[in-house]
């Protein structure tokens, strides 16, 4: 299940070995994931930054995000967002922002797959109605699920 919608900032925890639920939200959009085992969601606004700002921002991952801007075509600005979204999933899936993440696929336009070993991040960057700017929307889970 994956929940879109238009609410205020908010976020749930998760439960790795039971069926679980997980929302983030911000003030232009809400993402909610449910399921068993690890799971995580995030929505970010993309938002220019220079290097050296993504640099801090995303530490050991800033090459990854300058790799997926050049393997996708795509602004670094967003490519940067995809990772930091990332970041924040593994975050609340109980990984840290020091463990490993690699770029996996693009399967399509838009949309962006990540792993951190037997954990998946997908990332989609979109356009909303009413919001200027993409947004980037990431959910997490175990494996192929």
């Amino acid at each position: 299940l994956i929940q879109f919608s238009g609410l205020y900032a908010r976020s749930s925890a998760w439960i790795e070995t039971e069926p679980s639920a997980f929302t983030m939200s911000r003030r232009l959009a809400e993402v909610a994931v449910a399921g068993t085992g690890a799971l995580g969601c995030d929505v970010e606004p993309v938002t220019a930054r220079d290097r050296g700002v993504w640099q801090g921002l995303l530490g050991r991952h800033t090459e990854l995000a300058w790799q997926v801007a050049a393997a996708v075509g795509e602004p670094a600005d967003v490519s940067a967002t995809r990772v930091w979204s990332a970041l924040e999933c593994l975050q609340k899936a109980g990984r840290t922002v020091h463990d490993p993440l690699t770029l996996l696929s693009s399967p399509r336009p838009g949309w962006v797959v990540f792993a951190c070993g037997g954990l998946r991040v997908a990332s989609l960057a979109t356009t909303l109605r009413d919001v200027a700017d993409q947004v980037v929307f990431a959910v997490l889970t175990e494996g192929g699920k």
